[in-house]
C-alpha cells in the first residue's frame, strides 16, 4: 500500500499563508519553514526523481515557484519574484488566501452542524 503524499494545492496554499506577511523569502527558506509545519510522509522524503539532492516534496515547492509552469503561484500572479529564487506575495495572493480562508471556515460551519445534527 502506498503512502500519502502531500498535495500541490496544500503546499501552495502553505506558501501563500508563509508569505502573507508581505517580506521577501527565499526558496531555502521556504522550504525550511514548510518542513516544519507540512504533514509529510516517508513517501515525500523520497529522494527526487530530477534533482538528487532533493527530497520529492522539494519538487512541489518548485513547481509551485516556477514561472513556467502555467498552474504555478507565480503564473497566476498569486507570487512575485524579486530575484532570482526571492519571492513575495501580491495582492491577488492575498486574495486567495483569504478565499481559501473563507472556504475553510465555511467547510468547517457545515461539518459541526452536520455532527450537532447526528
Amino acid at each position: 500500500m502506498s503512502e500519502t503524499r502531500v498535495s500541490e494545492p496544500l503546499v501552495q496554499g502553505a506558501i501563500l499563508r508563509l508569505l502573507a506577511g508581505g517580506q521577501i523569502w527565499t526558496n531555502a527558506a521556504i522550504k525550511r519553514e514548510l518542513e516544519k509545519t507540512l504533514p509529510l510522509s516517508r513517501a515525500d522524503r523520497v529522494t527526487a526523481n530530477f534533482r538528487p539532492n532533493e527530497e520529492k516534496w522539494h519538487e512541489l515547492v518548485n513547481n509551485a515557484l516556477s514561472a513556467s509552469r502555467g498552474n504555478s503561484l507565480i503564473a497566476e500572479g498569486s507570487v512575485e519574484t524579486v530575484e532570482r529564487g526571492h519571492h513575495r506575495i501580491t495582492d491577488k495572493g492575498r486574495n486567495r488566501l483569504q478565499y481559501m480562508d473563507i472556504i475553510a471556515v465555511g467547510a468547517a460551519n457545515l461539518l459541526t452542524k452536520a455532527n450537532a445534527s447526528d
